[in-house]
């Protein structure tokens, strides 16, 4: 039995199909969701192409044939063939059509010439919810711990969200809920934090083209955040003590100990306050951000929790 393999060298005598040039710095991103690749060119979303994810099926799939091998961005994606060739000849720009013959100087999507419709939706809008928010983590980590720009626009491009604002706290680590995420109760604490997207985020840091790129991604320019002073305090409050039943305990010197336990009850008062200093807005004109004097009044949170402490008391005699 003959085996078509993908790899099989006697394409090298095949004439190639040329590709149109491409123009300006764009950029292919391809994202794995779905059971299949999502193909996108800067914020402009291309097409999906089922890929073979199983390990058994992705073997088989390799050793007959059935696949190409597409790398991207240091990543392989074992797809269809035949849907891989209808994706490339209704979406890249060629001179003559794309076929198993002539196919193996498209498998590196990196120098496809992708041709994305006029009215192409957003890579983001194309992927589950749940892949969009982990590439959101990945895309801010890569933004604000590593300052690794390129990294984070690869993320960007793989379809993260872009419009979700995340707290950055001094000397705690950032969080995507809300500013007292994580605190404990019982602990007073003072801080500084900025409530920030990822394009207030760069636009602050001076990343220019990062801002840029977002932009092309729709981002939201008129997105708003803020710089707020956060203090939590704690007072408890006693409110009751129970002796309860005692018991009789002999020492190791044949001496007897009456001991009991006795049981404190008190509340902790906590509260939470937030005071808005700045209001922080992105200027699509100059690219950077603006500070303004905020008006709002200080937001102060009560809440109480209810303290229990047990001790033992002996008394020899």
């Amino acid at each position: 039995m003959k085996v078509n393999s993908a790899n099989n060298s006697s394409h090298k005598s095949v004439p190639t199909v040329k590709q149109k040039n491409k123009k300006g710095t764009s950029q292919n991103f391809a994202t794995s969701d779905h059971g299949g690749v999502h193909i996108a060119k800067d914020g402009k979303y291309v097409g999906f192409v089922p890929t073979y994810n199983n390990c058994v099926t992705r073997f088989f799939a390799n050793l007959f044939g059935w696949s190409y091998q597409v790398t991207l961005g240091g990543n392989t994606y074992h797809v269809e063939r035949s849907k891989y060739l209808e994706f490339l000849n209704n979406n890249s720009e060629h001179d003559a059509e794309i076929t198993s013959s002539n196919v193996w100087d498209f498998l590196d999507l990196s120098k496809v010439a992708l041709k994305p419709s006029e009215n192409a939706p957003l890579m983001r809008d194309q992927i589950s919810a749940s892949k969009a928010a982990r590439l959101f983590k990945l895309m801010l980590h890569a933004l604000v711990i590593e300052n690794d720009v390129e990294k984070a626009k690869l993320f960007a491009g793989k379809g993260a969200l872009i419009d979700t604002s995340y707290w950055l706290r001094e000397n705690v680590e950032e969080t995507f809920t809300t500013v007292d995420e994580g605190l404990p109760d019982d602990e007073a604490v003072d801080f500084a934090a900025a409530r920030l997207t990822p394009l207030l985020f760069a636009a602050d840091k001076g990343y220019v083209q990062f801002c840029q790129f977002l932009e092309q991604l729709k981002v939201d320019t008129a997105a708003k955040g803020e710089y707020v002073l956060f203090s939590k305090t704690t007072r408890e409050e006693p409110n009751d003590t129970k002796v309860g039943d005692d018991y009789e305990n002999v020492r190791s010197d044949g001496s007897l100990q009456t001991c009991f336990e006795l049981k404190t009850f008190s509340t902790l008062n906590i509260d939470d306050l937030i005071t808005t200093k700045f209001i922080i807005t992105y200027n699509p004109e100059t690219g950077k951000i603006e500070r303004k004097e905020s008006k709002q009044d200080s937001v102060k949170n009560h809440y109480t929790k209810p303290l229990e402490c047990v001790t033992t008391q002996c008394l020899t005699g």
